[in-house]
């Protein structure tokens, strides 16, 4: 009763912060009425309210970083709603006079929102995303504190977030998760989405109960641009181009935007931004698979097979946002929104690979012959040339709605959300040609490109070369992600007046399928004609990985799809086919979920704590492959009978398996303000990590390129971890930060990629490579950050606009695995080192940024050994990128984009550096445009 009594006899603060010079609206500004604990920060319109205020007079107190801290002095009356306008004076962020448009709009914007957040987060804006040479989100996300990327022709695709494997983050547009294009994993393939789409990226590094709880390493919130970023009408558009420098092609990029807010009271906003990226990309790979032979009575490592690769591509990047909003009043709004992301890749590869270990263990002895511990020779092998030919598409559309309202005494707010990603292989061609009996030389002396010489037989001549066999294979994949959500928040005096209780729930329903067609056939006649001098293409690369190789000529891509168009292959007495439909399946999710939380003010302190409940169903169809003995009787279901690689057929029966469980996740934000620049916090909170759909179904697919077998696993447990993350940040008054914190995460069930021998499954006397998810058995992660952004604004002019772009992170992992007892080895994807190191320059509209960017080695797959000396690693990297753009007039702005300067290539090695897995090289590519705002 009397908290209905004081409710209604309570006061209320609201109105709009916006910029004294330019009047823009300014988001993350924080009001505080000094002496109590009552306080708003800004959201994008710059719009707050303050309710509960008890009659009187107070001090009402605005911060914003880089701007003049403003005091006004006022008296509010029981029952007053008072409105006001407040107009914040750029501080020490003007440097000499100078428009500083990147710090003041961005780096200001960021870490105000960063500063004022509930939990830990780091945040980055568009105009300091702009700043560097990131084409999409991936790149972007690689400046932040502790996120390294894994990169897919030199481009960032993938990130790890605090030493954690992609799978763990959870990544979201404007608060509500996003599915994956991608048939086999849950992780977004970040490089789908457009960089200059999102107004800023907010990265998470705890929970609170009003977040999904499938973040174990953190959650990414990508905000896409609106019209709430603009109080008026606004046109961009930019462009540029440029040349990838490998093989010098070009590259181009195009951005327009459009903004504006109607009305006398501007209270309709309507915004479009569409995007493109052109690009080549182009790499030269060495691979090589390892095996182990003695010599001179002691085990010596050597290559089983050495492969070079070619790759071209043409990359498209496509995006387009729209959104709108409505506000029916103060405390009633209501936005829509959609996205759509394209990307397509067209890419072709070539690839020579010379094969030392065919044949039974007793021919490949008589044919290996040790002549130093880094000098063989070998008879009897085997050249085969490759070419696929594919055109690869992903998209990610989602449409939104979210609104809010005050009723009742409380707050409202809601969402929906409707979302599909995509992604299709409509004709992927593979074509191999092979010339056996070849002798030859090798040698390690230079493990990192290792010498050739042939003794007979000619790996350059196509007319030695006959068929070996083609596929054709052609998948679609669809995920569908429907989302409704309702919070309602109730101020309630607890310890002060600005304490509040709030609930929600939360119902996601995901639909996931993919159909995969793939046809393969052998020859079986060995008197074939020599394929290869027919479809030879007229030229080859004759720099390929720097003029260190040689890599011959390839069979022309048109060429062999004019024949196979001629020629009924599968229809042919002198082949066998197989159709591999293994990877089909259908998966149905639903999570529903409630939470209930509170927030306390005592003081300087701020506490934020409650529990989270998530249900969650899973339906599944998937393949079985079954044998009995050496022959299968039986097929159900209508599947055809399939060619096991040992030569015996299979069967394969159709299958249903559901889950159900429930996880409960509690979680305590605490924040203390030593001062209104010194902010202190810990957390404790529980994570989840679901195994992926198609990890559950117990498939087999057979690779018979690489003598592999991919298999599922029925029995995987979801990955739960306990989270605990204390952190210290002090902001400069003139946009800048200093900051650090060390966290700790305990994980249970950690799934991870592990690699065994199948002695079941010979091949040539050769046994298969079995990949397979399983579960390890615990894992403890520690992590220490630090971050530092400053512009040196105490210089002396003209080196007032340097300034420094700082973080590094570093990360320890115990985990143990069932094959290796007693044994601590580190997480898959944990890197050590992970940092940042930028110098900058912003003065008189001209802006550089000199960007390095560094991550160390981590594990990519676990061997079944009892050490690591067969685990693959993923190399350090360390790559320098160059920005620089000048406004011309206030309107006109032009800019360079240079890329790996240091044409960092991506390594693999297995167990040690000497001994490369693969060693991919990419040259540098730069663009050059200009941007036009009115």
């Amino acid at each position: 009763m009397q908290s209905a009594v004081y409710s209604q006899s309570a006061a209320s603060l609201s109105g709009i912060v916006r910029d004294s010079d330019t009047r823009e609206p300014m988001i993350g500004a924080y009001l505080k009425l000094a002496g109590t604990s009552l306080g708003a920060v800004s959201d994008r319109e710059g719009r707050f309210r303050i309710s509960g205020i008890a009659s009187g007079s107070y001090t009402l107190k605005v911060s914003y970083l880089g701007y003049t801290t403003y005091e006004k002095e006022i008296t509010v009356a029981a029952g007053d709603h008072t409105k006001m306008e407040i107009l914040l004076k750029a501080g020490s962020i003007e440097l000499s006079g100078s428009e500083v448009y990147g710090m003041r709009e961005g780096q200001a914007k960021a870490l105000n929102l960063q500063k004022n957040a509930d939990n830990q987060q780091v945040v980055t804006s568009s105009e300091i995303i702009k700043l560097f040479p990131d084409p999409n989100i991936s790149e972007a996300l690689q400046r932040m504190p502790g996120v390294a990327v894994l990169r897919d022709q030199g481009e960032g695709r993938y990130v790890f977030l605090r030493g954690l494997e992609p799978k763990y983050s959870s990544v979201k547009i404007n608060g509500q998760p996003v599915p994956s294009p991608e048939g086999d994993i849950r992780q977004v393939s970040l490089d789908v989405i457009s960089s200059s789409m999102v107004s800023r990226i907010e990265v998470s590094k705890t929970l609170t109960p009003d977040m999904d709880a499938d973040a174990v390493a953190g959650a990414i919130n990508l905000v896409t641009k609106n019209a709430l970023d603009f109080d008026q009408q606004m046109w961009q558009v930019s462009a540029g181009t440029g040349r990838n420098m490998l093989e010098g092609k070009p590259l181009a990029n195009f951005d327009i935007t459009y903004g504006n807010r109607f009305g006398e009271e501007k209270r309709l906003g309507v915004f479009v931004n569409a995007m493109g990226y052109y690009t080549h990309r182009n790499s030269d790979d060495m691979e090589r698979v390892w095996g182990e032979r003695a010599f001179n009575g002691k085990n010596h490592y050597f290559m089983n097979e050495f492969e070079l690769r070619d790759y071209n591509a043409i990359r498209k990047r496509l995006s387009f946002n729209a959104a709108t909003d409505y506000r029916f009043s103060e405390t009633s709004d209501i936005h829509f929104g959609a996205v759509h992301n394209y990307f397509r890749d067209d890419e072709i590869r070539r690839r020579l690979r010379i094969k030392l270990s065919e044949g039974s263990a007793a021919v490949r002895a008589r044919r290996f012959k040790f002549v130093s511990d880094s000098s063989v020779t070998m008879d009897s092998a085997v050249v085969e040339r490759e070419t696929k030919d594919w055109a690869l598409t992903r998209s990610l559309t989602s449409f939104q709605m979210s609104g809010h309202a005050q009723w009742a005494d409380m707050d409202w707010t809601y969402s929906a959300a409707l979302s599909r990603a995509t992604e299709a292989i409509p004709d992927r061609f593979d074509f191999t040609t092979r010339q056996t009996d070849v002798n030859l030389k090798y040698d390690m002396t230079n493990r990192q490109f290792p010498k050739f010489a042939f003794l007979s037989g000619d790996p350059y001549d196509p007319a030695l070369f006959k068929l070996k066999n083609f596929e054709v294979q052609e998948y679609d994949i669809t995920e569908w992600d429907r989302i409704a959500e309702l919070n309602i928040r109730k101020s309630l005096r607890i310890l002060s007046n600005g304490d509040y209780v709030q609930s929600g729930a939360k119902v996601r329903s995901k639909a996931k399928e993919r159909n995969d067609e793939h046809n393969r056939a052998t020859i079986a006649n060995p008197n074939a004609p020599p394929f290869m001098n027919f479809f030879a293409e007229s030229d080859e690369d004759i720099n390929f990985l720097y003029s260190r190789y040689r890599f011959g000529t390839s069979a022309d891509p048109s060429l062999i799809r004019r024949w196979a168009d001629t020629v009924n292959l599968q229809n042919s007495a002198a082949y066998s086919a197989d159709n591999n439909f293994i990877t089909n399946y259908k998966a149905a999710e639903k999570i529903v979920a409630v939470y209930g939380l509170s927030k306390i003010y005592s003081g300087s302190w701020e506490f934020l704590a409650g529990v989270r409940m998530e249900k969650t169903y899973i339906d599944y169809d998937g393949i079985k492959v079954v044998q009995n003995g050496n022959r299968i009787r039986s097929t159900q279901q209508g599947y055809p009978d399939t060619l096991h690689p040992a030569g015996y057929p299979i069967d394969t029966i159709s299958l249903n398996g559901k889950h159900e469980y429930y996880q409960l996740f509690p979680s305590v934000n605490i924040k203390y303000s030593m001062s209104d620049r010194f902010v202190m916090r810990g957390a404790i909170s529980r994570a989840i990590f679901r195994a992926d759909y198609f990890d559950l179904i117990p498939y087999e697919v057979f690779d018979y390129q690489n003598l592999t077998i991919a298999r599922g696993n029925t029995y995987l447990r979801p990955t739960t971890s306990w989270n605990f993350d204390l952190s210290a940040d002090y902001y400069f008054q003139n946009a800048g930060i200093i900051a650090g914190g060390v966290y700790y995460k305990y994980i249970d069930d950690f799934i991870y990629q592990r690699q065994y021998i199948d002695s079941t499954n010979i091949q040539d006397g050769v046994p298969w490579i079995v990949n397979q998810k399983q579960n390890g058995k615990a894992a403890k992660l520690f992590g220490a950050e630090f971050n530092w952004q400053q512009t040196f604004t105490f210089l002396p002019p003209n080196f007032d606009g340097l300034g420094i772009y700082l973080n590094y992170a570093y990360t320890h992992s115990q985990a143990y695995y069932p094959q290796r007892p007693g044994n601590k080895n580190t997480l898959p994807g944990q890197p050590n080192h992970v940092g940042n190191f930028a110098l900058t320059y912003e003065k008189k509209g001209f802006a550089a940024r000199v960007a390095w960017n560094y991550s160390g080695p981590y594990v990519l797959t676990v061997s079944d050994s009892v050490d690591t000396d067969f685990d693959t690693y993923v190399d350090r990297h360390l790559q320098l990128d160059i920005s620089a753009s000048q406004k011309l007039t206030k309107h006109i702005r032009i800019y360079l984009e240079l890329n790996n300067l240091t044409n960092e290539p991506y390594r693999e090695y297995v167990g040690s550096r000497k001994r490369l897995r693969q060693q991919e090289y990419y040259s540098w590519w730069g663009k050059l445009g200009a941007e036009y705002t009115f």
